[in-house]
């Protein structure tokens, strides 16, 4: 059973990695500002794509933060029980159990 969630688990990061689409957004005020600025026609495009950029960059790090938070708990749980099963092991070696 480990096993098959292992296997689920990298099956859906991998999927998820590999079907992404290089997706672009802007919020309604981010837009306001670009088309505001359409004159220029040449720099507005480049403003646009900054935006974009920072709007990807907002939204990326918090994902990222907690994946990071998310894999040190994993490991620190995984730890804690090999090292409770160790014990365990040691106390049925001494009869203690």
């Amino acid at each position: 059973m480990k096993n098959m969630k292992k296997i689920l688990a990298i099956y859906t990061i991998s999927v998820m990695c590999l079907a992404s689409v290089a997706l672009y957004s802007q919020c309604a005020m981010c837009k306001a500002t670009v088309m505001a600025n359409k004159q220029e026609q040449e720099r507005s495009r480049v403003k646009a794509e900054g935006l974009n950029t920072g709007i990807f960059y907002l939204m990326v790090v918090p994902y990222i933060a907690f994946g990071i938070v998310g894999y040190m708990w994993y490991r620190s749980s995984v730890k804690e029980k090999k090292e409770a099963e160790a014990l365990m092991d040691k106390k049925r070696k001494l009869g203690l159990v």
